[in-house]
């Protein structure tokens, strides 16, 4: 068995993206259900150009796999991660198992997709240096009250 599903979700684009999905299988020749006898693997991965098809063949960076899981007689979580680069994004949950058997059984639960904004660049602190176009305009800003309290007090 070589299988995928697949769908294709509106994202933010230059958002970090988190796929999720828990997993199991059940592989074996026998109809016991205590019996297993098989190599069961999954997989996640996202398309972040949002191209899809069951076997998608983009080019190489834009379609990033997590590693291949062996989730045999046991439920494990399986996820990866990416960032979108386009508003639409195609997500992949692929599996296989290494031998043919009588019983190759997939399961997936709670598959997510979890977008998480990334950190805004933090604000410059305030320069504690004045530049020289400003320390003139102080100067004549403060020459100009100056002249003007001194003709003002001359006056009076």
């Amino acid at each position: 068995m070589d299988a995928c599903i697949y769908q294709r979700v509106a994202v933010p684009v230059n958002t970090i993206l988190s796929l999720q999905a828990d997993v199991h299988a059940w592989c074996s020749n026998s109809d016991n259900p205590a019996a297993c006898d098989g190599e069961f693997y999954f997989r996640v991965g996202i398309d972040v150009a949002g191209i899809e098809g069951p076997f998608p063949d983009p080019p190489a960076d834009t379609l990033f796999w997590g590693d291949w899981i062996r989730a045999t007689n046991e439920y494990q979580t399986i996820e990866m991660q990416a960032i979108a680069h386009d508003p639409n994004v195609t997500v992949y949950i692929a599996f296989w198992n290494k031998y043919r058997y009588a019983h190759n059984d997939a399961y997936i639960d709670a598959a997510r997709l979890l977008v998480e904004k990334p950190e805004p660049e933090p604000e410059p602190e305030p320069s504690k240096y004045v530049t020289r176009e400003e320390l003139i305009r102080l100067i004549r800003s403060t020459a100009d009250k100056l002249e003007a309290y001194t003709l003002f007090q001359r006056t009076s």
